[in-house]
């Protein structure tokens, strides 16, 4: 095994994996989501969701923050982190892209 890395720096030479069974198959997670989905209909999904909305709207003081949450993670996109480059001076300069999805009603 050890002539799968470079002497000098311990790192992996080209053409040689720090992995190289491969990822395992996520049988067990795909399991879990399989009973999900067949827990939950379309129609229970839809409840859920108008619940959300209601809350997120009017709610008590309690759960209109969890419900704005908790829509927004579906609804809204994130910002899209790129690189963190180096500008002049060797100063850190961070480059932030929003991504601007236009929804059609």
């Amino acid at each position: 095994m050890a002539s799968e890395r470079d002497g000098k720096t311990g790192r992996f030479v080209p053409g040689q994996s720090g992995n190289p069974g491969g990822r395992r198959s996520h049988a067990s997670e795909r399991a879990y989501l399989d009973v999900m989905v067949g827990a939950v209909s379309v129609e229970d999904w839809r409840q859920i969701t108008e619940r959300a909305r209601g809350d997120a709207i009017d709610g008590d003081h309690r759960v209109v923050g969890p419900a704005r949450e908790w829509l927004s993670k579906y609804l809204l996109p994130t910002p899209e982190q790129l690189v963190t480059l180096r500008g002049d001076g060797d100063l850190p300069m961070v480059v932030v892209r929003e991504v601007v999805v236009e929804r059609k009603a």
